[in-house]
């Protein structure tokens, strides 16, 4: 008769090892928020399994008959918000405490929870934490009680804040987390006793660590960037999921195997691949662990199958042939950006809501409307009106120049390489549209196109627009636009945060109208923007949008929230895209190039593949999704090949050619280097295979 088991965050990287390796003589029970990788092939295939989608801190919790194995919470070091791994590792651990009582309970676990313990480290090596074991206690019985009721993550940052506060040193709030969680349960649960498994560096195909990172370089021969005199132990997954499956007295063990410096370790594995690459060293990490990690007391009961150079070739050819993705689930292309202080915006909406102050001209849109003009330098003739979209934001600029206009119908140009919103938001006000091409290098309106369509003298405005958030050559622009006496709009949707000659993006023209939604810089809480007009402007008249299309007070709040951290989310973008950017040279496509001394925004991240080079864009982001990454072409279809385009126009080539082959890669102030190197693995592997 099979047995039964459960497996709490059995769909990650650990969890779904040890899954497996259960299935061979029991029926396992999976606790997790995500869906199994392999949830269809253990139903078709393996079968005796069942999946409960379970968030631990929001949701009830049932935990069926079995052993229970605690494989849950946040594997990384390094996290987008140093709070979630009290969250993910503490929290999560302690809402379980009353379901685990009686059960035989097995945690898995990480030797980071020695700190910085010089030598070789024991089962009875001390803790060096920046923190005192007397704290670390006092944490877990404050997390028992705190998490005896449902603590959703946005509603327990404040709590895990102040625990975080209490640790000296960033580089071991991860450690801190995993040794807390050891003592949520040993605490809780002493009288039955638990089974901790430290794990020390683990190897296998599916998750992204130092042995992958240096099996993928030297796959490629690309550099090997190694610290210097700094050690590791290594262990298999196959062998984790072994000593995890194993009837081992409760206690504390170490699980490790080799023990090996990261140079030696590089130099093995590029005569594992025949790689050409070269070893870069790095200075070692001043804070860090002594990487010798002592596993003899496990190997007694769970001895290894061979020698660790062998172990090592198998775990390599694994790699090399891997087919598993990078991200499960997979990371979306638009990662909207998270509140960096949930407890203070939740008490600005109850405010707002209680003294019924929601409409636009209350404190939050006031302080918000100020705030950007400082932040976009604005001249004293200039201001900032808050709306509820980057549309509603164009059509006051559109409604700002009505006086003006010289002609009826009025003609408007704009490029074709845009979001429709900027072509519909003209026609809905009665202008015909000429559509012209872009540059080459910056995928921004071609200023010579511009002048050529210019020179009828029948054009009432222009709309140039800062492509994916990249100025255009305002200068240029300006010239021409004054010498044919026509106001010029910009379409600045996803260019906050940009600059032109060295000047935020926002004074250069007129008129501006940028976009606050979820997939900018800086969102409005899903829907927002502002536009930069000229203070002398009456909007009031006529058909008064003001009444209708400004922001809210809820959510100026959110916009506020983000804005006090401005520089971290512009600094994210810059350093991901970097990272592409460097990538991208071996890849063999373009990016967009920026006009001296400015600076694009990076709201998106976008290539050019060319399909003589390569394999065709379209089948490219198929097999990019396939390793767990999203990609979207822009901005398809062209907009000059649409309705909005009153005749067929002649083709613009530059347009035609990045609307059939641009690619947008993940891009994000959610998220992190790790991140972002994880994209280019999986480029790395589609670019090379096709």
């Amino acid at each position: 008769m099979r047995k039964k088991a459960v497996v709490i965050g059995g769909s990650g990287f650990v969890g779904n090892a040890i899954v497996e390796r259960l299935l061979l003589s029991h029926d396992v029970t999976i606790i997790d928020k995500t869906e199994p990788y392999r949830l269809s092939d253990y139903v078709s295939g393996l079968g005796h399994v069942t999946y409960v989608k379970t968030d631990l801190l929001a949701d009830d919790i049932s935990i069926p008959e079995g052993d229970v194995y605690l494989a849950h919470g946040s594997g990384e070091t390094n996290v987008r918000r140093e709070w979630l791994q009290i969250a993910r590792n503490v929290l999560t651990t302690a809402r379980l405490v009353p379901c685990l009582k009686g059960r035989r309970v097995i945690l898995i676990s990480s030797v980071e929870t020695y700190g910085n313990t010089c030598g070789e480290l024991t089962e009875n090596s001390l803790s060096a934490l920046p923190i005192s074991d007397e704290l670390m206690l006092s944490w877990a019985d404050s997390a028992v009680q705190y998490a005896k009721e449902k603590i959703p993550e946005w509603q327990c940052q404040a709590v895990c804040e102040g625990f975080v506060k209490s640790i000296a040193n960033d580089r071991w709030v991860y450690a801190v987390s995993k040794k807390v969680q050891e003592l949520v349960l040993t605490s809780q649960l002493e009288e039955q006793g638990i089974t901790i498994l430290r794990l020390a560096n683990v190897i296998g195909a599916g998750q992204v660590r130092v042995v992958s990172k240096f099996v993928h370089a030297a796959r490629y021969n690309l550099p090997l960037h190694v610290k210097d005199e700094t050690y590791r132990s290594f262990i298999t997954i196959d062998y984790v999921a072994r000593a995890a499956t194993t009837a081992l007295e409760p206690g504390v063990y170490n699980v490790s195997g080799k023990q090996i410096s990261l140079v030696k370790l590089a130099e093995q594995i590029k005569a594992c691949v025949s790689s050409s690459s070269t070893i870069i060293l790095e200075p070692a990490s001043g804070q860090d662990s002594s990487g010798l990690i002592n596993g003899r007391k496990i190997s007694q009961y769970v001895p290894f199958d061979q020698p660790w150079l062998q172990t090592l070739e198998a775990q390599v050819r694994l790699l090399l042939d891997s087919q598993l993705p990078v991200f499960h689930p997979p990371i979306e292309v638009v990662i909207p950006p998270k509140p960096e202080n949930m407890q203070r915006l939740t008490g600005q909406f109850q405010r707002a809501l209680y003294t019924g102050i929601l409409k636009s001209g209350g404190p939050y849109t006031t302080e918000l409307e100020s705030r950007l003009a400082e932040l976009l330098e604005l001249p004293a003739s200039q201001r900032v009106i808050a709306t509820k979209s980057g549309t509603a934001a164009l059509h006051l600029c559109y409604q700002a120049i009505e006086p003006k206009q010289r002609f009826t119908p009025p003609i408007a140009v704009l490029p074709s390489f845009t979001f429709a919103a900027t072509a519909e938001s003209l026609r809905q006000r009665g202008y015909r549209l000429i559509f012209v091409d872009v540059n080459p290098d910056t995928w921004t309106m071609a200023v010579d196109e511009l002048e050529q369509a210019l020179r009828n003298n029948d054009v009432s405005v222009v709309v140039s627009v800062d492509a994916l958030g990249n100025p255009v050559d305002y200068k240029r622009i300006k010239e021409v636009c004054q010498r044919y006496d026509v106001p010029h709009i910009a379409d600045s949707a996803a260019a906050f945060g940009a600059s032109y000659d060295f000047s935020p993006v926002g004074s250069q023209a007129s008129y501006h109208a940028f976009s606050l939604s979820f997939a900018k810089t800086v969102s409005a809480g899903g829907n927002g923007g502002f536009a930069v007009i000229p203070k002398d402007v009456d909007l009031s008249l006529g058909n008064n949008l003001l009444r209708s299309q400004t922001m809210t007070e809820i959510n100026a709040a959110v916009t506020l929230d983000q804005l006090d951290h401005l520089d971290v989310l512009f600094e994210r973008r810059r350093v991901i895209a970097e990272i592409y950017q460097k990538s991208a040279s071996r890849w063999g496509v373009q990016w967009q190039r920026s006009v001296p001394n400015s600076q694009n925004a990076f709201v998106h991240w976008v290539c050019l593949i060319e399909n003589e080079v390569k394999a065709n864009r379209n089948q490219i982001g198929i097999d990019l999704k396939r390793l767990g990454v999203c990609t979207k072409p822009y901005y398809a279809p062209a907009l000059h090949r649409t309705h909005l385009a009153e005749t067929m126009q002649l083709a613009l080539p530059v347009t035609d050619k990045l609307v059939s082959q641009c690619l947008a890669l993940p891009m994000s102030s959610e998220m992190t280097v790790e991140d972002a190197y994880r994209v280019t693995m999986a480029v790395d592997q589609v670019m090379y295979n096709s």
